[in-house]
């Protein structure tokens, strides 16, 4: 049986190429060899081999080569496959995971795989700066508090992917998903909208996480993840104020400083943005 050959980089493997590859292997009667090029990605030449190793397990003539192996049999008249899904691969990294390839959402999901940039892709730069600052603050506040930090990384990474949704898309999901919240500042639903935009677009399922999202900007969850992707929202460096001696108690008590946070933020918000935090109809809506 002929050799096909298909170099690219991978980043990650895509639904289109395995189609594309099955097809050519089918047309032209071909065993397949895929070599994953050393060419900078995201991600780094070994993670992307294994992304690739899961995605082509269920299919018996397709394998992965090194590179030594696919030039060699490039110079036997191998075949050469161009499968070019570099459009394809750009959207699974700003978020549509549902494009990667079979077998590999659950490995992109626990890794964390491409979240800076699908943050980076659907927030502000200061949106980012503030992303980013956050998640590591949710993270040093896990360590302390026996929390798995890799789903506070993630947590923080993804609060506020919906920040920026358009109006009539948020108030869409608002109404399907949660209409008893409609009636509060629009400045609150995104912590809704982002539990939707998650399962929808990268199928997360963890409950923990969408749990301390979807309560992150109210404060009203009660897990320890709950309150440290709160506190961390609100006390992250890039706000411009020195929130240490409180950062400081939720690291030694993690329920008492959340309840000292949230009575802050509730008198801020109150003052300052006439946000009213808890669920009542007397709160009002800001620009």
């Amino acid at each position: 049986m002929r050799i096909g050959v298909m170099i690219g980089s991978f980043d990650p493997i895509s639904k289109q190429t395995i189609a594309c590859a099955r097809k050519e292997m089918k047309c032209q009667h071909l065993s397949l060899v895929l070599y994953v090029s050393e060419k900078q990605g995201i991600l780094d030449q070994r993670n992307r081999e294994k992304l690739v190793q899961k995605a082509i397990r269920p299919y018996r003539r397709m394998r992965i080569a090194s590179k030594r192996e696919a030039d060699r049999a490039l110079k036997r008249n191998a075949v050469l496959l161009n499968c070019d899904a570099s459009d394809i691969e750009q959207q699974i990294r700003k978020g549509s995971y549902k494009n990667a390839a079979a077998g590999i959402g659950k490995e992109l999901l626990q890794n964390g795989f491409y979240f800076e940039e699908i943050a980076e892709a659907h927030c502000s730069a200061h949106r980012y700066a503030h992303v980013k600052a956050m998640s590591a603050l949710a993270v040093d506040l896990a360590k302390h508090s026996g929390v798995n930090p890799d789903k506070a990384w993630q947590a923080g990474m993804m609060h506020d992917i919906t920040k920026r949704m358009d109006h009539s898309e948020a108030e869409q999901i608002m109404q399907n998903w949660y209409p008893q919240y409609l009636h509060l500042s629009e400045n609150i639903w995104h912590s809704y909208t982002a539990v939707i935009w998650l399962r929808e677009n990268l199928g997360m399922r963890d409950k923990d996480i969408l749990h301390a999202i979807e309560h992150h900007t109210l404060g009203d969850g009660r897990t320890r993840l709950d309150r440290i992707l709160f506190v961390a929202d609100k006390t992250d460096p890039t706000r411009g104020y020195d929130a240490e001696k409180e950062l400081n108690l939720c690291r030694r008590n993690l329920k008492r400083g959340t309840e000292i946070v949230k009575a802050e933020v509730k008198e801020y918000l109150q003052q300052k943005e006439g946000i009213c935090v808890e669920n009542t109809d007397s709160c009002t809506e800001t620009a």
